[in-house]
């Protein structure tokens, strides 16, 4: 599903992306483009943030605009430079509870809980 948000002077724009089960995949705020009118539009002039889910609908990876900068031409995540750097990762353990996330720029911090879950 394709929503598209403008802002009141009508020069700010948001297109966000979502699949079938409202997860959102893909949001793209205006920069310096021209205005999508619904027909849609590119990669230039757009600060485009990707989001990435596993198989339980569980949010693993955001890649920020200056990553999707660095992948745009294959789209392969591969390199450590732009996983460390760029995107923001997060792991779970076998109770879907977040046990690992990683901040671009820093080292991963780690989540421990006790019996109660806290």
């Amino acid at each position: 599903y394709k929503t598209i948000t403008t802002d009141e002077s009508g020069t700010g724009q948001v297109i966000e992306f979502k699949d079938k089960q409202g997860l959102l995949i893909l949001k793209k705020v205006r920069v310096t483009a021209t205005a999508d009118d619904g027909t849609g539009s590119g990669y230039i002039g757009w600060a485009n943030t990707y989001y990435i889910y596993d198989d339980l609908n569980r949010l693993r990876c955001v890649v920020q605009p200056a990553g999707v900068n660095v992948i745009r031409t294959n789209f392969v995540l591969i390199s450590s430079a732009v996983l460390n750097e760029q995107c923001f990762r997060y792991e779970y353990d076998g109770r879907n509870r977040m046990i690992r996330k990683k901040i671009p720029g820093k080292g991963g911090e780690f989540m421990v809980y006790d019996n109660r879950d806290r």
